[in-house]
């Protein structure tokens, strides 16, 4: 699961229940999804109108629901499947263990940026330089203790000879940070001395 919290998948009707399995074919283990997926490779299946992971539709049908704040484990790790024996409920946390021990953790070589270095949103690729606007830069991050005019009047003061530490201490940050809003290191986009 990534993100927020996952919706509750409501009890498939009788006749939704006949186009799921449809869709499913069951062998002697996995019960293998025939239909669309998510492009995480999970299947997906529609409710009342609404997509939904095929395994949790699977689950639901089974067992009747999904508890309350748990999400579906694989004891098969294949996202196709969609036996019920192959699901159990469990917390992210567990599901996390359950990779690592087995191993499925993409790092070092085996990492996505290292299969696919072409892949990088790197340079002119980074979505910084194709969105720029969707920064959030200045006195508009949640985390600025800075506003346009004290980033100008700490430029002006340095530039008229005051030292850094006076300067950091006057604004309540450290002595470094005065050293990049001088230099332009940081609060780029706004003017003042160099």
């Amino acid at each position: 699961m990534r993100g927020g919290t996952l919706r509750i998948v409501p009890k498939p009707t009788q006749e939704e229940e006949d186009r799921f399995f449809a869709k499913v074919k069951k062998g002697p283990g996995c019960w293998i999804w025939a239909a669309g997926c998510f492009v995480n490779g999970y299947g997906c299946f529609k409710v009342q109108g609404e997509s939904y992971g095929a395994h949790r539709v699977s689950y639901v049908i089974e067992h009747g629901r999904i508890p309350d704040k748990l999400i579906l484990l694989h004891s098969c790790d294949n996202p196709k499947c969609v036996n019920p024996d192959h699901l159990r409920a469990g917390t992210q946390a567990e599901n996390i263990a359950d990779r690592d021990a087995k191993g499925r953790t993409a790092t070092g070589d085996r990492s996505g940026l290292r299969l696919h270095p072409e892949r990088a949103a790197r340079g002119d690729r980074n979505g910084s330089r194709l969105h720029p606007e969707r920064l959030v830069r200045g006195e508009d991050h949640r985390d600025a203790k800075l506003t346009e005019a004290k980033v100008i009047e700490i430029r002006r003061r340095h530039a008229s000879g005051a030292a850094r530490p006076e300067i950091s201490e006057e604004f309540g940050i450290h002595p470094s940070h005065v050293w990049r809003i001088v230099n332009h290191k940081c609060w780029k986009h706004v003017g003042g001395a160099a």
